[in-house]
């Protein structure tokens, strides 16, 4: 793959691999700190540094200059075994000359001794008191000079060093040690009968084990002992004072031995609150909180004006509910438990029969009263036809009105009867059939009031003069000899649905019958195909139907709204690559033409891109191509577009301008790739150009 960058400087991260010649013609090739070189079979044979070049330990170098290696413009006139002598030289020897005149290397002495000289030769031996000239005493003045206040230690080396106090002590010149007023490096004060106080009257005092004791004003307030905050004397110290107050006490329980004072309002968060005590005095009322903390219930009394007792019942176990009234009363209720449960849904029904003068409760426009059933009795006497006394209500027929001329209705209309003593309705039609039953003789009417003349039962006396007409003439009595040669026959006489058989296979000879409206609508016989010819010469519009069937469409006929959305999904597919020869419709200035697919080709082909500018911020991609209007300020980010909306093929080019202040990075959407593995690439270098191709999911080539 092949990577074209535009003319001058060019800086890349990450590694250069080349398979050809590199030619550096102008300038030098620089490269960063630390960087390697190398070949094929070892790719980092040299190391440049900053003023450095390493050579691996495996390398041979061979200097090819006539004049042999020269280090700064001076020739090495060392041998090869001389300068050996370097090599893996081992720790404390020195290279010195020998005996011989030549370079030796001299092993490190051993422990505590120093390099000395006979005048000749130079060896290792231990320091002896014969060595110090007996003048050569060392006094502290020779010693370093010291800054003032500093001390002399032995540091991380082993070695002598002058270093100042520091922390939480200071060191005078005279070499008094100050110890700090706040000590922050103390992390533990463990003693026996420790005691932490201003004195003796105001101190934390560990006398006892296992015990803290607080004293103030010479005198133990509290302690702390295992699982007991306390007061040192009983009923002594208070928690606070009536000015300086406790904010919050949190506790699983309280004890209080005497009496229990609360200023402002006292919660109960538990589930259950337990008092024992046989009176308990409430001011005005008791509230209770909803679960929502929303909603209140208020239990009170409404200005008592004498001493009363009220009593809750005592009930087996369960859950129970006090009644609640809506209006406020001294009216006591003076019903029985019994009586109230009498309005009860579930109550048993009683068998006692209902009496005159018995009573009932109702709610008269909004007050409950009790009243006599008679009034019950009255109330429902007072529509027509019915009628009250002492409780009982009656049928009054008189009471009712007539129906006048309105007819009955066969099933909505009833009748009231008495079925053997039993009251019940009755329909009209159920009325007449009844009656109808009862009719015998020359007639019978069945249910309905269909009538049958018995057989036989019409005799000579009983039938009119015209009593033959159409109905009475027997069956095919009636010929066509018998009909007269100007009685013509009215063809709403005729009943099509009476014939035989019907034509199911209608063809263009079979003949139908029409009235020829040009000769006194006499009835004449035309073919089915002239029938049709007929119709079609009427059909006009966007099509035309020739005698025969034969549809023509007409020219420019056939708009938008009539093609069906399957025109093109309906066919049978190309099953082939497009050739330029293929053809396809197109509209040439609203002119439907035909043009073949090399022409489209063409005119794609000689499209342009669309343009997207990007200025000095970060930035998402778009398709085509896309050109920085600014230099960067600081580093960049522009994100490709998102695959969700990209097709294959579709490419995004960029061109960036300066970004000598910060590189822009070319990031990927979610979980995209570029060149099957890289998640983002950086453009370093002033005007730098990259393509990049959309070639599958997710994946983003470089070209």
């Amino acid at each position: 793959m092949a990577y074209k960058f535009q003319l001058g400087a060019a800086t890349m991260s990450g590694s250069l691999t080349q398979e050809g010649d590199v030619e550096v013609k102008d300038g030098g090739l620089t490269i960063p700190n630390s960087s390697t070189i190398g070949c094929a079979a070892d790719d980092d044979l040299i190391t440049l540094a900053s003023t450095s070049v390493a050579f691996a330990n495996d390398v041979d170098v061979n200097v090819a200059k006539a004049g042999g290696l020269q280090i700064g413009g001076s020739a090495v006139t060392s041998t090869a075994t001389e300068i050996n002598l370097l090599d893996a030289i081992t720790r404390g020897s020195i290279i010195y000359g020998n005996s011989s005149g030549v370079s030796a290397r001299l092993a490190a002495g051993s422990a505590n001794t120093v390099l000395s000289t006979d005048g000749t030769d130079i060896g290792y031996s231990q320091v002896d008191n014969a060595m110090i000239d007996s003048s050569a005493g060392i006094q502290l003045s020779k010693l370093e000079s010291v800054s003032s206040g500093r001390i002399i230690v032995g540091n991380g080396s082993n070695v002598p060093t002058a270093v100042a106090v520091s922390g939480d002590a200071t060191l005078s010149n005279g070499g008094a040690l100050t110890l700090a007023a706040a000590q922050t490096n103390i992390t533990s004060l463990l003693a026996t009968d420790i005691k932490i106080g201003e004195d003796d009257q105001t101190k934390i005092d560990f006398e006892t084990a296992d015990e803290i004791h607080f004293y103030a004003a010479n005198a133990e307030q509290v302690y702390v002992a295992d699982g007991i905050f306390g007061p040192q004397t009983d009923s002594d110290v208070d928690l606070g004072s009536t000015g300086v107050r406790w904010k919050d006490a949190f506790m699983d329980s309280i004890t209080v031995t005497d009496n229990l004072t609360i200023g402002g309002n006292l919660t109960v968060n538990g589930t259950t609150t337990t008092v024992n005590s046989t009176t308990i005095n409430i001011t005005s009322s008791l509230t209770f909180e909803g679960p929502a903390d929303a909603h209140e219930t208020v239990f009170g009394i409404t200005d008592p004006t004498a001493d009363a007792t009220i009593n809750l019942p005592a009930m087996s176990a369960g859950t129970y509910h006090v009644p609640v009234l809506a209006a406020v009363s001294t009216t006591a209720i003076t019903a029985t438990p019994a009586e109230i449960n009498l309005i009860d849904g579930g109550t048993a029904r009683g068998t006692t029969a209902v009496a005159s003068g018995d009573g009932f409760l109702h709610n008269d426009g909004g007050t409950m009263r009790m009243t006599s059933v008679d009034k019950m009795a009255d109330f429902f006497a007072g529509g027509s036809g019915l009628t009250a006394s002492s409780g009982v209500i009656s049928v009054d027929i008189d009471g009712l009105s007539a129906l006048g001329g309105t007819g009955l209705h066969q099933t909505q209309d009833h009748f009231m009867f008495s079925d053997n003593g039993t009251e019940k309705k009755i329909t009209f039609s159920n009325l007449e059939d009844a009656i109808f039953g009862n009719v015998s003789g020359d007639a019978t009417i069945a249910a309905g009031g269909a009538l049958t003349i018995a057989n036989d039962a019409v005799e000579q006396a009983m039938i009119a003069d015209d009593a033959v007409g159409a109905d009475q003439l027997a069956a095919n009595a009636v010929v066509n000899a018998s009909i007269a040669s100007n009685a013509a026959i009215d063809m709403d006489k005729l009943d099509g649905g009476s014939l035989a058989s019907s034509l199911s296979d209608l063809d263009q000879g079979d003949l139908l019958y029409a009235g020829d409206v040009d000769d006194s609508n006499n009835i004449k016989s035309i073919t089915f195909s002239n029938l049709e010819d007929a119709i079609f010469g009427n059909v006009s519009g966007d099509i035309a139907l020739a005698a025969g069937g034969a549809a023509t469409i007409q020219a420019n006929a056939v708009e938008g709204s009539m093609l069906n959305n399957n025109i093109v999904s309906g066919l049978t597919d190309i099953g082939a690559a497009i050739v330029g020869t293929d053809e396809m419709i197109i509209s040439d200035n609203g002119t439907i033409r035909r043009t073949d697919m090399s022409r489209l080709k063409t005119f794609i082909g000689s499209g342009t891109s669309a343009i997207t500018e990007h200025g000095d911020a970060n930035r998402t991609l778009a398709v085509g191509v896309n050109v920085a209007t600014a230099n960067t300020s600081t580093a960049r980010t522009w994100t490709l577009p998102e695959s969700s909306g990209l097709t294959v093929g579709e490419s995004v080019k960029i061109k960036v301008a300066g970004v000598s202040s910060g590189a822009i990075t070319i990031a990927r959407d979610g979980s995209q790739t570029i060149d099957g593995s890289l998640t983002s690439i950086v453009l370093e270098s002033d005007n730098a150009a990259v393509e990049l191709i959309y070639v599958g999911a997710d994946d983003w080539r470089l070209f």
